[in-house]
C-alpha cells in the first residue's frame, strides 16, 4: 500500500506540486527528495532542525556521520546504523487458546481461527483485509459479552467461541481521548499526584498551618483558584462559535491561589511541580536520600514508582500538571498502556488470568526509538501475564512478534480469509503478500526495488523555494529554513518534537 501511496507522490510531484509530507514511515523518507529532520528528542529537548538536505545520498552510502548532529536523528535509523534487532527467542505457544469458529461481519465469511494467549500475537494484511473487524467486532465484542462485560456496539456472529475461562478481561486499547476535561492530568491518572501533596504535608510550613493533602488538590482543595476553580482559565461561552477558553487573570493559569503557593517542597511550589515533565521530576526532585524521613522515602518511591512506566514508553517529555484532553491519539494511547503497566504485578511475577489486550495500530504516528521503547513495553506485558494482540503494518513490531496472523490476501470482497499463521520465520516461507516484506525484515533475502529508488524530480528548475525565518510555537526554537519546490519533502523527528 504505501509503495502505491509513495507512487502518486511522485506522480503529484512530477507534475509541478510541491509535497511537504510529516511522516514516520520509513519507505516515505526514503523516497524524499529533501528531509528536514527535528528534534533532536521530544517536547522542551526538540524544536531544533538537526538535519535539512538530500537524505537519499547519505542513505545510499549508509553514512549518518557520526560525531555530526544528524546522527541523534532519524538518519542513522534510515542508513541501518540504527535498527531494532530481531528477538534471539520467540514464546512458543501453549495449550491455552482462543478459538472462534463461524465468525461473519462484513468481508470476513464463516472464518475459523486459533489465538494463542500469553503471546505478544501480531495481526497482519493488507489495508482493507478484514483486522479491524477481526479484533474488534469479532473477538472484542463476543469476549467482552461472554465475560458479562458492558460495550458499545454489535458484536458479529459466531458459531462457537471457546478459551475465554483463560482471561480475567479484554481491553480495547485504542487512541480515543482518555479524558475530555482538563481535570485530569498525567499525574492525576496515574496516581502519583497523592504522594506528591502529602509529601508538601510534610514540610515544616504546611505542618504548622495544620494542612491536609486535600488542600493541595485543584478539583477541590480549599488551596485552589477561586475564580476557576482550579481549571487554569476559564471558559468563554460563544452563541454561534466555538467557546473560548482564556487564561484565568487571578490565577495566571496556574490553578492555586497565591498564598498556596508559599508553602514549598526543596524550593518548588505545587504550581512548579505540576509544571515539571515526568523526567524532570523523577531526575531532579523526587529521588531517595539518605537524609528523608522515612515517610518522605515511601513517598518518594511511590512517586517515582507511579511515574516509571510513563518514562518507558516515551512519554516522559509529558508535564506533571498537562491536561489530558490536550494529548495526541499516540499519547493517549501509551498513557492507557502506562495504566496497565502500574497496575501489572512487581517484575518475575506473573498473574494466574490476564487481559487480552487489543491494539489497533500503536505505531501510528511514533518515531523508531519510540518504537523501540514500546516494544519493550509490549514484552513487559506478556511477561506479567497479559495477552497482547496488535494490528500492525510497521515491520519492526511485526518482526518481533511471538505469532502472526495474517488475513488476506487482499483487501474487501478478496479479503477476509487467515491465509497463513505462525512465527515470523514461518509466514516468512509462504506466498502471501505480507510475507515477502517479513522475508526482507528478517534479512532473508535483499529488499526490492521500490518507488524510493524512483529517480529525482524531472522538474529541474529548483531555485524557487518556501522560506521560513525565525519561526517560533510551543517547543520550536527560532527555526529557518529551505522547503524547496517540485519536490517530495518529508518533515521527520520523534513524536513530540515538534513536526505538526
Amino acid at each position: 500500500d504505501i509503495d502505491r501511496l509513495v507512487g502518486v507522490m511522485h506522480g503529484l510531484r512530477d507534475k509541478g506540486n510541491t509535497l511537504v509530507v510529516v511522516e514516520h514511515e520509513q519507505t516515505v523518507m526514503q523516497a524524499a527528495d529533501n528531509l528536514i529532520d527535528i528534534g533532536p528528542a521530544a517536547g522542551a529537548h526538540g524544536g531544533n532542525i538537526i538535519f535539512h538536505g538530500d537524505a537519499k545520498s547519505k542513505i545510499h552510502n549508509h553514512q549518518s556521520s557520526i560525531g555530526n548532529p544528524s546522527s541523534l536523528g532519524t538518519l542513522p535509523w534510515l542508513t541501518g546504523e540504527k535498527s531494532i534487532p530481531v528477538p534471539k527467542t520467540r514464546r512458543k505457544p501453549g495449550k491455552q487458546k482462543l478459538t472462534v469458529t463461524g465468525a461473519t461481519r462484513h468481508n470476513i465469511r464463516k472464518l475459523d481461527a486459533e489465538i494463542p494467549l500469553g503471546l505478544f500475537v501480531c495481526l497482519t494484511g493488507v489495508s482493507g483485509s478484514g483486522k479491524s473487524t477481526f479484533a474488534h467486532e469479532i473477538l472484542y465484542l463476543n469476549i467482552a459479552r461472554k465475560l458479562g462485560l458492558e460495550t458499545d456496539g454489535d458484536a458479529a456472529p459466531v458459531k462457537e467461541l471457546l478459551g475465554t475461562q483463560y482471561l480475567s478481561g479484554v481491553e480495547l486499547v485504542d487512541q480515543t481521548a482518555v479524558a475530555r476535561t482538563p481535570r485530569s492530568t498525567p499525574a492525576v491518572f496515574l496516581g502519583a499526584f497523592d504522594p506528591i501533596r502529602q509529601l508538601f504535608c510534610e514540610t515544616d510550613s504546611a505542618l504548622s498551618a495544620g494542612l491536609k493533602p486535600g488542600f493541595f488538590s485543584f478539583n477541590s482543595g480549599e488551596g485552589r483558584c477561586d475564580r476557576c476553580a482550579g481549571n487554569g482559565f476559564e471558559k468563554v461561552e460563544m452563541q454561534f462559535l466555538s467557546d473560548l477558553y482564556v487564561t484565568c487573570p487571578d490565577c495566571e493559569g496556574r490553578r492555586y491561589k497565591s498564598s498556596t503557593l508559599d508553602y514549598k517542597y526543596k524550593g518548588l511550589s505545587i504550581a512548579d511541580i505540576l509544571d515539571l515533565t515526568a523526567s524532570e521530576a523523577v531526575e531532579s526532585v523526587f529521588h531517595p536520600q539518605s537524609n528523608h524521613a522515612k515517610k518522605e522515602q515511601r513517598l518518594i518511591s511511590q512517586i517515582q514508582a507511579a511515574l516509571a512506566p510513563l518514562l518507558e514508553v516515551g512519554l516522559g517529555y509529558l508535564k506533571l500538571g498537562q491536561a489530558l484532553n490536550t494529548l495526541s491519539g499516540g499519547e493517549s494511547q501509551r498513557l492507557k498502556l502506562c495504566q496497565l503497566l502500574s497496575s501489572s504485578l512487581p517484575e518475575n511475577s506473573k498473574l494466574k488470568t490476564g487481559k487480552l489486550l487489543i491494539l489497533d495500530e500503536p505505531t501510528t504516528g511514533l518515531h523508531f526509538s519510540d518504537i523501540q521503547n514500546l516494544l519493550s513495553v509490549f514484552q513487559k506485558l506478556v511477561d506479567s501475564g497479559h495477552s497482547l494482540l496488535v494490528i500492525e503494518h510497521n515491520l519492526d513490531v511485526i518482526k518481533s512478534a511471538d505469532w502472526i496472523l495474517d488475513l488476506g490476501p487482499e483487501a474487501g470482497q478478496h479479503g477476509g480469509q487467515l491465509v497463513a499463521q505462525g512465527t515470523p520465520e514461518q509466514i516468512a516461507k509462504t506466498k502471501t503478500p505480507t510475507a515477502h516484506y517479513i522475508r526482507e525484515a528478517l534479512g532473508l533475502s535483499k529488499p526490492s526495488k521500490s518507488p524510493a529508488q524512483n529517480p529525482k524530480s524531472k522538474i529541474q528548475n529548483h531555485q524557487s523555494s518556501i522560506s521560513l525565518r525565525g519561526a517560533r510555537h510551543h517547543n520550536l526554537k527560532n527555526i529557518s529554513v529551505e522547503i524547496p519546490r517540485d519536490q517530495l519533502v518529508v518533515i521527520s523527528g520523534l513524536s513530540g518534537s515538534g513536526k505538526s
